[in-house]
C-alpha cells in the first residue's frame, strides 16, 4: 500500500513511501468552509492534486458548499468525523470512509477509482453514509445520497447507508389524518386521504412520502452507479419513519437504485414502510413499502444480499416493488417482484404503473411477479410482457372498466391456458373465474404478442 506522509523528511529506505505529495488534513479552525485556506494544515486550498484526511480534532466540521475537486479523501480514520456535500464533489482517485467517518451526501458525487466504506472491529454497526431531509412538501427533492463510482464499491459488515426517514415529510404520496404514505405501494388509510402511489419501478430515485400531517418522514433515496464489483455486506436502508407519539401516519419507504458490473455479499436493502401503531385506539397507519432496482451490466448473480420493500407489520399496507435485471437481459427485460414479507395486505394494493409520477411505457417488456401475500392493481391501460400471480394469497385487481392490460404470458394460481381474446372477472374467456380476481378491467392476450395464458 503507498504511504503519503505529510510534514515528513524522506531520510532513506522508505519502501511504497511518496513524499512531497499535496496531503491536507482539515483542523475547521476559522469556519466549516471546506474552501478556506486557513481551516486546513498546511493552509492551502484543496484543489485536484489534493489528498484531504479529515480525521476529527477539529473546530468545525467541513461542509462544500461549491463544485470542489480533490485527488483522494480519507475520513474518520482513528476519530469521529463528519463531511457534508452540499454541492458537486470529484474524486480522482479513492475515498475511503473509516468506521468513525460519516458523509452526508446532499450533492452527486464522482469516483474516478474505489469507494470503500469499511467498519471498526469495535463498533457493531454505524452509519456511515446519509442525506438531510427533504421537508419540502410535494416538490422535487433536494437531497439523496447519488455516488457514481468509477471502479469498486466496498460495504463492510456492520457499515450502513442509512436515509431512514429523510424522505418527503408529506410529498407526492402524503396522506392525511391517520393514513400511512404511499410510494410503490398503499399506505394504511384510517381517517384522512391516501395519497396516491408515485414513482419509477425501473430506475427509482424518488424519496418515500410522509403520512397524514408532517410528522412521519418516508424514506431517503439512494444510487449508486458502480463501473466495476460491488461487495455488499452492510446494509443500505431507506425505510420510512415509524409512529412516534403524534397521531399522524408513518412514512413510506424511499428508494435504492445501484446499477453495477458485478455483485456479491451477505447484507440487506430495504425500503420498508414505517411502522404504524393502534396509539390510544387511534389506528395511526403504517407506511407503504417503497421501491428497489438492481441492474448487473456484466453478471447474473445478485449474491446473498436481501431485499425488502414491504409496507409496516401494523394494518398491513401495501408492498412496494423490487427490480432485477441481468447482463443477459436487454434493458428493461428484467423481473418486477411485488412482494409483501409473507404480511397479509388489508384492501391496499401495489398499482401498475403508479398512479402519479410514472411512465407508462416503462413495463412494456418486463415480467411481474406477485407473491407473499401481495396484492396488485392495475391503475390505467397498459402492456406488460408477462404477469405471474403465485397463488390464491396474492390477489390481482383489474382496475376501472376502462383499463386494459396487454399480455403476452399471464400465469395464476397454477393453471395453464392457451386461449387468445378477453378476460374479464364475469367472463374469464370461457374458463372459471379466479377467486382472487377482481375489478371491473380486462386482460387481453394478443396473438401478435403470444397465447400463453397460464394459472398456476
Amino acid at each position: 500500500e503507498t504511504i503519503y506522509p505529510r510534514a515528513s523528511v524522506n531520510g532513506g529506505g522508505n519502501v511504497n513511501w511518496v513524499f512531497g505529495a499535496n496531503v491536507l488534513a482539515w483542523n475547521g479552525s476559522l469556519s466549516s468552509d471546506f474552501a478556506t485556506a486557513e481551516n486546513w494544515t498546511p493552509g492551502i486550498v484543496p484543489d485536484a492534486t489534493a489528498r484531504v484526511v479529515i480525521d476529527g480534532d477539529y473546530t468545525n466540521a467541513p461542509v462544500i458548499a461549491a463544485a470542489q475537486s480533490v485527488l483522494e479523501l480519507q475520513l474518520g480514520c482513528h476519530r469521529p468525523s463528519e463531511l457534508r456535500v452540499n454541492h458537486r464533489l470529484y474524486v480522482g482517485e479513492d475515498i475511503t470512509i473509516y468506521g468513525f467517518g460519516q458523509l452526508i451526501a446532499n450533492a452527486p458525487i464522482s469516483i474516478s477509482n474505489d469507494f470503500t466504506v469499511l467498519a471498526p472491529v469495535n463498533l457493531a454497526s454505524v452509519t456511515n453514509i446519509t442525506h438531510d431531509d427533504n421537508f419540502d412538501t410535494g416538490l422535487p427533492q433536494t437531497n439523496r445520497v447519488d455516488v457514481t463510482v468509477g471502479k469498486d464499491l466496498a460495504l463492510d459488515e456492520g457499515v450502513t447507508i442509512d436515509v431512514t426517514a429523510r424522505g418527503y415529510a408529506n410529498g407526492p404520496g402524503g396522506g392525511s389524518g391517520a393514513s400511512g404514505g404511499s410510494h410503490g405501494g398503499q399506505g394504511g388509510m384510517n381517517t384522512g386521504a391516501l395519497g396516491p402511489t408515485y414513482g419509477s419501478a425501473l430506475a427509482p430515485i424518488d424519496p418515500g412520502s410522509g403520512g397524514g400531517g408532517t410528522a412521519h418522514s418516508g424514506g431517503g433515496a439512494v444510487i449508486l452507479h458502480v463501473s466495476g464489483h460491488t461487495a455488499l455486506d452492510g446494509a443500505i436502508v431507506a425505510n420510512g419513519e415509524d409512529f412516534r407519539a403524534s397521531i399522524v401516519g408513518a412514512g413510506s419507504g424511499g428508494s435504492v437504485y445501484l446499477r453495477t458490473a458485478t455483485m456479491d455479499g451477505t447484507g440487506t436493502i430495504s425500503a420498508n414502510g414505517g411502522e404504524g401503531d393502534f396509539a390510544d385506539s387511534s389506528d395511526v397507519q403504517s407506511g407503504g413499502g417503497g421501491r428497489i432496482s438492481i441492474v448487473l451490466t456484466a453478471s447474473e448473480t445478485f449474491g446473498s444480499v436481501d431485499l425488502t420493500v414491504h409496507g409496516g407489520s401494523y394494518e398491513r399496507p401495501a408492498a412496494g416493488t423490487i427490480y432485477r435485471e441481468r447482463s443477459s437481459e436487454s434493458s428493461g427485460r428484467g423481473t418486477l417482484t411485488i412482494e409483501n414479507g409473507s404480511q397479509q395486505t388489508q384492501e391496499r394494493f401495489t398499482t401498475i404503473p403508479g398512479e402519479s409520477v410514472h411512465d407508462v411505457t416503462e413495463l412494456e417488456d418486463v415480467t411481474i411477479v406477485v407473491t407473499n401475500f401481495a396484492w396488485m392493481q392495475v391503475a390505467t391501460s397498459l402492456i406488460v410482457e408477462v404477469l405471474h400471480i403465485i397463488s390464491e394469497q396474492e390477489r390481482l385487481d383489474l382496475g376501472d372498466a376502462d383499463h386494459v392490460l396487454t399480455l403476452e404470458r399471464f400465469r395464476v394460481n397454477g393453471t395453464t391456458r392457451n386461449r387468445v381474446g378477453t378476460y374479464r372477472t364475469n367472463d374469464w374467456n370461457g374458463f372459471p373465474t379466479p377467486p382472487n380476481a377482481g375489478g371491473e378491467g380486462v386482460i387481453r392476450i394478443e396473438p401478435q404478442l403470444g397465447s400463453i395464458l397460464e394459472f398456476e
